[in-house]
């Protein structure tokens, strides 16, 4: 289990450090209907990323064995096509990173968050965790982690709350922080919001380098 755990690890930490939800977060916290809007979209983000992963678990799990034993070479393959894709991606966003200083432009629909009902705060949150390309590279990888483990039942539980846990830690702390010391936090959320749109595709671009490396070295030893 703890093999298994060890290998979601980083995967986890790829989903949580992702500045677009992030800051998505901080704006709906800064909104008047804070605890409502971030609460959704915490629920979303949450739900996506547990959701992702047990589809592909599941999805990995009917692969045939060759042996009783060991995985067929196609999870090594497929291993390192997300590795490739990863990495690719990385670079495509390093290349288009902004080179200009001063302000950060955000995506446009973080305009209108303050007018999201409920209901599309979640779904957005929902789709930014699983929908999102590379957060379903990730999720695609963790479910291929998953389910070609030899865990039991009660261990792949264990495993997917790490994950879960994890994967949504900078999306739901900020919701529960603002819960205890909105007044406090308003400050340093607003500071935190332009340094991660800054440096967003700094941040990403190395990231993913890493993981899709990590994701690739692991498809390669398996064919």
């Amino acid at each position: 289990m703890n093999a298994a755990i060890g290998e979601l690890l980083p995967l986890a930490l790829g989903v949580a450090i992702s500045p677009i939800p992030v800051i998505a977060t901080i704006v709906l916290l800064l909104t008047p209907h804070a605890k409502r809007s971030g609460g959704a979209f915490a629920v979303g983000w949450l739900a996506g990323c547990v959701g992702t992963i047990l589809l592909f678990a599941a999805l990995a799990g009917t692969l045939p064995r060759l042996d009783g034993a060991s995985w067929i070479p196609i999870v090594g393959w497929v291993q390192v096509v997300l590795g490739i894709a990863l990495i690719v991606f990385a670079i495509r966003i390093w290349r288009h990173r902004p080179r200009a200083e001063g302000a950060a432009q955000l995506p446009g629909w973080m305009q209108h968050l303050d007018r999201m009902s409920v209901i599309t705060t979640v779904g957005l949150g929902l789709l930014l965790s699983s929908i999102n390309p590379k957060n379903l590279l990730i999720g695609i990888s963790a479910g291929i982690a998953l389910g070609t483990s030899s865990l039991t039942a009660s261990e792949a539980a264990l495993a997917v709350g790490v994950y879960a846990v994890i994967s949504s830690s900078t999306v739901v702390a900020p919701v529960l922080a603002y819960f205890f010391a909105s007044r406090r936090l308003a400050g340093t959320m607003r500071s935190l919001k332009e340094w991660l749109a800054r440096e967003n595709s700094t941040i990403m671009a190395v990231l993913l380098l890493i993981i899709g490396a990590s994701v690739l070295g692991r498809g390669m030893t398996s064919v």
